[in-house]
């Protein structure tokens, strides 16, 4: 059993911040470098060449290992029925369904040649693909039929956006620390400055920002101002960490550890 403080600490003038002692206990044994919550309680961690499943609600735990040579970085959990995971060396797409069978694996097509990494999110109907370095979002239909360029998509911002969806509708984050939501197209948007950029979720209603190097955790709305953000000092290492169902999941590389149920207080 790990036993940290975890100091929370709310950004307003009319609140100081709470100082609370939690103990975490290990739900699983199984380490890694990314983790994922869908909208059933399933939790998914990607490790090299290993996709990991684990159900809150009934304790299940399910896991595909590939082949070392692959390198599993990012995955869509949207929907649980047809996880869609990222595989780096090869630049790939592949698909498992709820029981982690691989169903198919595909190179996108007509992407630009060269590039080396990915970001992607499943929204509305379609799966939208941005290459690290392209200024162009590439948008597919959900059997990966290229349907359209969205040219100079990153005039916006600059290169290396992450996408993610927020409240059904897509967003992307920048290394400058920007979060730009977009409403009926991509040339109308509403910003949040984050200030930092690591890893970008969206889970529980939150906007949640893990950076590694600091080791903290910070929550948001997708209308709070400034002040509201609630930023969590982990005092622990991981390799990843989210706020779900009023606890905090903290993964490294010995395993995936829960604190005990804290309410935040704020923004609820």
């Amino acid at each position: 059993m790990i036993r940290a403080v975890i100091v929370i600490l709310i950004l307003s003038t009319s609140y100081t911040g709470v100082l609370a002692q939690l103990k975490y206990k290990k739900i699983l044994n199984s380490g890694g470098e990314h983790l994922y919550i869908d909208n059933y309680d399933k939790i998914y961690i990607l490790n090299k060449n290993e996709i990991v499943s684990f159900s809150f609600k009934n304790k299940t735990k399910r896991s595909h290992s590939a082949s070392k040579a692959l390198n599993f970085s990012k995955a869509d959990v949207t929907d649980p029925f047809e996880l869609i995971v990222y595989e780096s060396n090869f630049n790939k797409i592949h698909i498992f369904d709820n029981r982690l069978n691989l169903v198919t694996q595909a190179k996108i097509s007509e992407l630009p040649e060269h590039y080396t990494e990915i970001s992607f999110v499943r929204s509305k109907g379609a799966l939208f693909v941005l290459p690290a370095e392209s200024p162009d979002l590439y948008e597919y239909s959900l059997n990966y039929t290229l349907q359209y360029v969205h040219s100079d998509f990153v005039n916006i911002a600059n290169t290396n956006l992450q996408l993610l969806e927020i409240e059904n509708t897509i967003a992307a984050a920048d290394k400058k620390g920007i979060i730009y939501i977009f409403q009926d197209s991509f040339q109308n948007y509403k910003k949040i400055e984050i200030q930092i950029f690591t890893n970008v979720k969206y889970i529980a209603d939150y906007i949640q920002i893990f950076d590694k190097e600091s080791q903290t955790l910070t929550l948001l709305k997708p209308n709070a101002k400034p002040e509201e953000r609630i930023k969590i000092p982990l005092n622990t290492y991981a390799n990843d960490a989210v706020f779900f169902n009023n606890k905090i999941i903290i993964l490294n590389a010995d395993g995936l550890y829960q604190s005990e149920e804290y309410s935040l207080k704020r923004n609820d």
